[in-house]
């Protein structure tokens, strides 16, 4: 199983100020300039940027989570906001710096009943005084209970900028990412649903993370390098 940041979106520089205009050089307004390394070091870090590690899992940033089928990746990511509402300070060893977050899943695999099971099954092991938590922190968008349509292409993009900007979630999740691809083996076809994802989450609320779950098989390195471009530059 792996976790992979794809390069952050402009929301993470928060409170970043742009390098200025370089007159001396004949730059004009509206033209784009070059930043130098002396740029990014007047740059102020907002403080909690990161949800999960440094830069596992940022505001305003992608994550693909990536593996073989049945490794247990839907529950990794499930088990990540339950760890938040529980108000653990780690998660899988690796340290989660805001307990609790609001979460938003859309998922097309599990039915009413899988969800049941594993809501029960968290609050079982989460102190009674937290159970609240749960209704206010972890919303799912499940797809079975979806008018017909509702995600077709087109409409589907409205539906998730409609639901990120009703719960303005810290962390959204895309679980299995086959079902949100228009084609997950075109490799220009993942880039046009990796934007069309990340337009819809940020254009609601640019200050959340994306986590992207990705099956392992035929296609995923498309779905990789489709959307971060790794092995070009990595965080």
């Amino acid at each position: 199983m792996l976790f992979r940041s794809t390069l952050p979106a402009a929301a993470e520089n928060l409170g970043a100020e742009p390098p200025a205009t370089d007159t001396s050089s004949g730059a004009e307004s509206g033209v784009m300039k070059l930043w130098k390394c002396s740029d990014f070091e007047l740059i102020k870090k907002p403080e909690g940027l990161d949800l999960l590690g440094q830069g596992i899992i940022r505001q305003g940033q992608m994550t693909l989570l990536i593996g073989q089928g049945g490794l247990g990746k839907s529950t990794l990511a499930f088990a990540l906001p339950v760890a938040g509402v529980r108000r653990e300070k780690h998660f899988a060893g690796i340290p989660l710096h805001k307990s609790p977050f609001t979460c938003l899943i859309f998922n097309a695999e599990a039915s009413q009943y899988r969800w049941k099971d594993d809501f029960l099954a968290a609050k079982a092991g989460t102190p009674a005084n937290f159970h609240e938590d749960f209704d206010s922190h972890i919303h799912i968008a499940p797809l079975f209970d979806q008018k017909s349509g509702c995600f077709e292409q087109g409409s589907f993009a409205i539906q998730i900028k409609r639901l990120v900007a009703k719960v303005m979630p810290d962390l959204v999740v895309f679980d299995p990412w086959s079902e949100f691809a228009i084609d997950e083996i075109d490799s220009k076809n993942v880039r046009n649903s990796i934007r069309q994802l990340k337009d819809a989450v940020w254009s609601a609320n640019p200050n959340a993370a994306i986590l992207v779950v990705i099956h392992g098989k035929p296609g995923m390195e498309a779905a990789a390098a489709g959307a971060s471009n790794f092995g070009a530059a990595r965080m």
